[in-house]
């Protein structure tokens, strides 16, 4: 498939703008307490009543992670601690929750299951029991670690008809990674693998987080390294039978290492981020369009340069068509940045919101920023704070 490659301008006629009007808000710094969650390593989501839900990777009652709840009222609650038992739980959260219509929450683990001993992983469900306490269910048939490994799962997303689709990464077995779908059946979730990533030299390898589908249902994301380069791909499984294409095959001068996937546009553009790569080695955001021949076009948004930010994560699109996101790293005090990214004249204008990493403030935000209804902005971070383990924060326009 044929790729044009469209750089913009270099990464120095780029500008960071500082806005002050921007205020950011800590609404909860973790570790307050012995049983308090630690270090979430994604961001939280809400309810319809305006409630933030997430997971930390650490802490709790066992230190292998928590689900927890920051009302809009204020404060937090751990709802529930993962358990100590890997064989019969799911340990260290390591992805985003979503809600189904139950009001059930989902999410992936870096340990716990059946092959607990391999590191293995699981999907689990937060449900809320008769007595009004929540309990963490792992899926009974995980086929993370071991001999027949899928890798360590990676984040959930729900397709039209309620099914479940995640990606899996690396993996000790037989795959390099995996895309599978889980169906809902009789009480339980059946595991379908829907497509594995070679394990060679050339192969794709390590799909990230974060699938999305089109008004089609094929599906995109991206792979952190694979590729005769190494250095990460974008990727399409075409409905229905999910046949794989590789849409772009990064070459470190448009990016190195994506970590997150990609989102679309109303259009059918893909956007993305990759952590490392670009002229200075900081990463960057891309646009992916369909050229009209079965192809896809490349361009070039922005690159970073550390002083407004280093190794972008995952974006998210306003109303307006401006694009979101944050920095693991980089900014005035090197704990990452949040940023918006607006176009102008076919250009595209960094506004750095909020530098992280003050005294006192979140360092290293994680995850997806999300929107309330008033346009304001939240996220986690997964240190910093008032104890050094992570917060939610809000930012307001």
């Amino acid at each position: 498939m044929k790729l044009l490659r469209q750089f913009l301008v270099p990464v120095l006629l780029f500008t960071a703008l500082n806005l002050s009007a921007q205020t950011e808000t800590i609404l909860y710094s973790f570790g307050a307490t012995p049983a308090d969650g630690a270090n979430p390593a994604a961001g939280p989501v809400f309810d319809a009543s305006g409630n933030l839900y997430g997971s930390t990777y650490y802490g709790g009652t066992n230190d292998t992670g928590t689900i927890y709840e920051v009302p809009a009222t204020g404060g937090e609650s751990v709802l529930a601690d993962c358990p100590v038992n890997g064989t019969t739980g799911s340990l260290y959260p390591n992805s985003a929750l979503i809600f189904d219509e139950a009001g059930n929450l989902y999410g992936t683990s870096a340990g716990g299951g059946l092959a607990y001993s391999n590191y293995g992983g699981t999907d689990f469900e937060v449900s809320r029991l008769p007595n009004g306490s929540f309990a963490i269910k792992r899926f009974s048939n995980d086929l993370f670690g071991g001999e027949n490994d899928l890798g360590t799962p990676a984040g959930l997303i729900f397709d039209s008809a309620g099914n479940l689709w995640g990606t899996a990464l690396g993996g000790f077995g037989r795959a390099s990674g995996t895309v599978y779908e889980l169906v809902k059946s009789a009480g339980s979730w059946e595991r379908l693998e829907r497509y594995s990533f070679p394990k060679s030299e050339s192969g794709q390898s390590n799909p990230t987080p974060g699938l999305v589908f089109d008004a089609s249902g094929n599906l995109y994301g991206t792979t952190m390294t694979g590729s005769a380069g190494h250095k990460g791909t974008v990727y399409e499984l075409a409905a229905p039978n999910y046949t794989f294409s590789s849409l772009l095959s990064f070459n470190g001068f448009d990016g190195n290492e994506p970590t997150a996937g990609v989102i679309l546009d109303a259009s059918g553009n893909l956007y993305g981020t990759t952590t490392a790569g670009g002229p200075l080695g900081m990463g960057n955001v891309f646009e992916l369009s369909p050229n009209g021949n079965g192809g896809w076009t490349e361009r070039v948004l922005f690159n970073f340069n550390g002083a407004d930010g280093q190794a972008p994560g995952a974006l998210t699109f306003d109303s307006f068509g401006n694009l979101y996101g944050t920095t693991a790293s980089g900014g005035a005090t090197s704990g990452g940045v949040a940023f918006k990214l607006s176009p102008a004249s076919g250009l595209w204008t960094e506004t750095i919101l909020h530098n992280f990493g003050s005294l006192g403030d979140g360092s290293t935000p994680v995850g997806a920023l999300i929107f309330d209804s008033l346009g304001n902005l939240y996220g986690a971070t997964e240190a910093g704070g008032a104890n050094g383990l992570g917060t939610v924060y809000e930012i307001e326009p």
